[in-house]
């Protein structure tokens, strides 16, 4: 998940209100992730528990698609972005969509066949896909021309390391107060963009 919006963040070169408000709504998703993390681990073999699951990774996923989508569309990416690299980006998305949902489906019915899927999910992940000896060309491409330093792609980038800082695991499990301060202040920071 952080890796792919990594990925994305790297070609965004404009930087639009309704974009600002979908990497909200993505981090959104991302940050919810640890408690249904913690819930399926208290109660691994309960469907309930692989449905909430399942389900934050398949809204997060589908947000994750949205963005891309959305910046594509809206000509907010650099030129870079052919339209083919845009389509192997969303078959990489589309492809952790379809093994949530199956994983969500089967973990209803069969909760280890769920877990199972699950687990396979970031091993697939890990194996390089059509998108990633392009992803190589083209950083050293734009390391080589430089990239564009505007206000509102800067002001994005910080909001979305600000919202990966606050919801790390380690800080929304062990000091929540302090995340909620963090996402407060993320929110705030961020309404001068949005306006």
């Amino acid at each position: 998940s952080w890796r792919g919006h990594d990925s994305q963040v790297r070609f965004i070169r404009r930087v639009g209100r309704a974009l600002l408000w979908l990497n909200i709504f993505y981090l959104l998703c991302v940050a919810f992730v640890p408690f249904a993390t913690a819930f399926l681990a208290r109660y691994p073999l309960q469907p309930a528990s692989l449905l909430i699951y399942g389900g934050t990774l398949l809204l997060g996923g589908l947000m994750h698609l949205l963005h891309w989508n959305h910046a594509v569309g809206h000509g907010l990416v650099s030129e870079e972005v052919t339209p083919e690299v845009a389509e192997l980006f969303r078959e990489r998305i589309s492809m952790g969509i379809a093994v949530y949902l199956a994983a969500t489906i089967a973990g209803a019915f069969l909760p280890k066949v769920g877990l199972v899927l699950f687990a396979c999910m970031p091993i697939l992940y890990m194996l390089p896909g059509r998108i990633d000896p392009r992803l190589i060309e083209e950083a050293a491409a734009r390391l080589a021309k430089g990239m564009p330093d505007t206000a509102k792609l800067a002001a994005f980038l910080v909001l979305t390391r600000c919202w990966k800082l606050c919801f790390s695991m380690k800080w929304t499990v062990s000091c929540p107060r302090t995340a909620a301060t963090c996402a407060s202040f993320s929110m705030r920071a961020s309404m001068p963009i949005l306006m």
